[in-house]
C-alpha cells in the first residue's frame, strides 16, 4: 500500500483523514494542526461578495475526530459586502466533533502600524525539527531557534507544511498559518515532558494582514496557574513581519501511563 501524500482525501460526500493527520496524543484521532488546515483551506475555498480577509478564526474541539471517514461542511453565517461570517463543521458518527467560527473584512486602504521584530529568515534558522522526527519526513517541517518540548520556557521556530491539504491542494500562505498557530503548545513549554498531557481546546488567531508566504514562524509563550488549564499566546510572522496573534486553551491532567523516558528515568 502506498504511502499518503496529503493530509485528506475526498471520499463520496466527506473526506478521509490519512495517518499523516494522526494525533500525538492517540493515533486513533486526527491532530490539530491537519483540522485546522482543512478548517481553513474550507473557508479560503468560500467565495465572498467582495475581496476580503480572514480578520479571525476561532477553533473549538469538542470531542476526539476519529481518522478515516468524517464529514465537514463549510457555511456562510451571514453574507455582506463589508463582512461575512462562515462556520465550518466536523462531525462523525452523527456527532459534531469540531467547529470553527470565521470572520472576513473587506479589504481597504487604511493607516498603517508597523511592528519590527528581529526575527532570522528561515534560510539562516538552524535545521533542527520541533520532535524526533527528521526534517524531510512529511508532515510539518519546522527550525527550531529555541525551545520544544523537552525545554522549559517559551519557543521560537519557523514551520511550514511539507505535504500537501488534499491531493493536488498544497497549503496557501493562510492555510499554513492557521495550521502554524496550532503550534505554539508543542513549542512553548512549561510542563514535565511525558508526565502531564496539555491537548489543546481550542485555538484562536487575529489577523492583522494576510500572510505572504507558507514559512510562518511562531513566537510561543505558555503561562499556567496550576489549576488544570493552561494559555498558549503566539506571534505569526513571516518574511515581511508578524501579521497575527494566536492563542491556544490547554486542557492538562497527569498522563495516565507515562511516557517510557520517564519509567526508565524512575529506576
Amino acid at each position: 500500500m502506498s504511502e499518503p501524500v496529503s493530509y485528506y482525501r475526498r471520499e463520496s460526500q466527506g473526506f478521509v483523514a490519512t495517518t499523516l493527520a494522526m494525533s500525538p496524543w492517540n493515533p486513533a484521532h486526527q491532530n490539530g494542526v491537519a483540522m485546522i488546515g482543512l478548517m481553513t483551506h474550507l473557508i479560503e475555498d468560500t467565495p465572498s461578495l467582495t475581496p476580503m480577509m480572514l480578520a479571525r478564526l476561532t477553533v473549538d474541539i469538542a470531542r476526539a475526530t476519529p481518522l478515516g471517514a468524517f464529514e465537514a461542511e463549510c457555511r456562510i453565517v451571514r453574507e455582506g459586502k463589508r463582512m461575512q461570517n462562515l462556520e465550518v463543521v466536523f462531525w462523525a458518527g452523527g456527532e459534531v466533533c469540531a467547529r470553527a467560527s470565521a470572520l472576513r473584512v473587506r479589504l481597504a486602504q487604511s493607516p498603517v502600524s508597523v511592528e519590527q521584530l528581529d526575527y532570522p529568515t528561515p534560510e539562516a534558522a538552524p535545521d533542527i525539527p520541533l520532535s524526533g522526527r527528521k526534517p524531510g519526513r512529511p508532515g510539518m517541517e519546522t527550525r527550531v531557534l529555541y525551545g520544544g518540548l523537552r525545554t522549559p520556557g517559551p519557543g521560537r521556530a519557523w514551520t511550514r507544511p511539507s505535504v500537501e491539504i488534499l491531493p493536488g491542494v498544497k497549503a496557501s500562505p493562510l492555510v499554513a498559518a492557521s495550521m502554524a498557530a496550532d503550534v505554539g503548545s508543542a513549542l512553548s513549554n512549561v510542563f514535565e515532558h511525558g508526565v502531564w498531557s496539555f491537548a489543546n481546546v481550542d485555538v484562536s488567531v487575529h489577523f492583522v494582514r494576510p500572510p505572504t508566504s507558507d514559512w510562518i514562524l511562531v513566537d510561543a509563550t505558555t503561562v499556567s496557574a496550576g489549576d488544570g488549564s493552561a494559555l498558549v499566546n503566539s506571534v505569526l510572522a513571516d518574511r515581511d513581519g508578524p501579521f497575527a496573534r494566536a492563542h491556544q486553551g490547554l486542557f492538562v491532567e497527569p498522563m495516565r501511563i507515562p511516557s517510557l523516558s520517564v519509567l526508565e528515568a524512575a529506576r
